[in-house]
């Protein structure tokens, strides 16, 4: 996994292989430009799942005003996915949680993306 995949099946694949290794997730999400992140999700819808672990890594292991300003961008990139509305439909409370979590880390460092 050192290259940045082409594909959201790549994004999928090796995100799901780094599950037990928050640090790693966190690291692995770094290396992806927003704008290769952008065009893996305009045709193709964000998995569940996968979005569901992405709130958990950034709300455990974001830390530091460099990191909460980078998650800021990075979840507004994924807000403008190919229906990422129904995606948000179906988180759960403790999805919630994540978000509200992240959401406190960004607020200090930049309230109006926090909002």
């Amino acid at each position: 996994m050192s290259q940045v995949p082409k594909t959201a099946a790549g994004f999928n694949r090796d995100f799901k292989a780094l599950k037990k290794d928050l640090t790693g997730q966190l690291a692995y999400l770094k290396r992806i430009p927003l704008k290769t992140l952008s065009g893996y999700f305009t045709k193709t819808e964000l998995e569940t799942a996968s979005f569901s672990e992405i709130l958990r890594t950034l709300a455990e292991k974001v830390e530091g005003a460099e990191d909460a300003k980078w998650a800021a961008d990075f979840l507004i990139t994924l807000s403008k996915s190919f229906k990422f509305d129904m995606t948000v439909m179906f988180i759960e409370d403790e999805e919630e949680e994540w978000v509200s979590q992240i959401v406190d880390k960004i607020k200090p460092v930049n309230a109006e993306k926090a909002d």
